[in-house]
């Protein structure tokens, strides 16, 4: 986890492009500074339709963990940062910022 988070920062610091997804995209929520929630119950292949920026998604999530927000943008040491939540408990299942982007779900998948 330590490398992975090394890689990320490092990925972050020169303004490369990024996609976290999935680990990779609670690592780096948590490097932005969001708190990591453990779910009651384990998401593993739970599909569900979600807004995507705008845009309804069926995905299928594969995680124990979440990342949470109360609301739906950040600023960031790294620039502003777009996040698609789940209005209910503020769940985010993506973000989006200038040169990265994470999602919690596996969109290979779907």
């Amino acid at each position: 986890m330590r490398a992975m988070r090394a890689v990320i920062t490092a990925r972050l610091r020169s303004g490369r492009p990024l996609l976290a997804v999935c680990l990779g995209h609670q690592l780096l929520c948590g490097l932005l500074g969001l708190d990591l929630h453990r779910r009651d119950a384990p998401y593993q292949g739970l599909q569900r339709e979600v807004d995507l920026f705008g845009r309804t998604r069926r995905v299928g999530f594969y995680s124990t963990f979440t990342a949470l927000s109360p609301v739906g943008a950040l600023t960031t040491p790294y620039g502003p940062i777009e996040l698609a939540r789940d209005p209910a408990d503020g769940a985010v299942h993506a973000m989006r910022g200038a040169a990265f982007a994470g999602v919690q779900f596996h969109p290979s998948r779907y």
